[in-house]
């Protein structure tokens, strides 16, 4: 893999051990050799965040051929090392990088980066359900320490406008944590 060895977030990690969220990379391999046994045919991935391609590499080697990923994310410097991670293991053809964030909306929203290239967070006037199953409009998500006052617009896209663009079955995905109106996580 291709690291940033100036981000003290993923990269960094990845360079001093060699792994990142050992413990949970584990699990995730064993739950994806379980679909791999458990479902005949392509298996379409749908990840959210991708950042620099760790988890969408680990994706397409356990699923090898049959898989068909769509990562997205909207930080440039993260989309280039996305890309050239993609490419330097020959998985052009099983993943599809996408420069947007999700939301609720099929607008731009703001980008806020952050020092860990894996913290930055999308902000701005979208509709965030509320504990009692209404909306709060316009909330800003908190931001973690060692944030950066630094911000660009990225574009937005719904989950729905997102599958329907692409002709990807929503029934016959695998979703790593997008939701929307009408899409649930799976």
């Amino acid at each position: 893999m291709y690291l940033d060895a100036a981000d003290a977030g993923i990269s960094k990690t990845l360079l001093s051990y060699g792994t990142h969220e050992q413990r949970s990379m584990t699990v995730f391999r064993e739950e994806l050799r379980a679909l791999a046994e458990e479902v005949t045919g392509d298996v379409t991935v749908l990840e959210v965040g991708a950042n620099i391609g760790y988890f969408s590499l680990m994706e397409v080697t356990v699923l090898g051929e049959r898989a068909d990923v769509h990562v997205i994310e909207p930080a440039p410097e993260n989309v280039a090392l996305l890309e050239r991670n993609v490419a330097l293991n020959g998985y052009g053809d099983r993943i599809t990088v996408e420069r947007c964030a999700p939301g609720d909306r099929n607008e731009n929203a703001t980008l806020r980066l952050a020092e860990h290239a894996n913290c930055h967070r999308v902000s701005g006037p979208s509709a965030v359900p509320a504990s009692d199953g209404g909306t709060v409009v316009g909330e800003e998500p908190p931001q973690p320490s060692g944030s950066s006052t630094s911000s660009i617009p990225v574009p937005q896209v719904t989950g729905d406008r997102f599958l329907a663009e692409r002709d990807i079955d929503r029934k016959q995905s695998m979703s790593c944590g997008w939701t929307s109106k009408d899409t649930k996580r799976r």
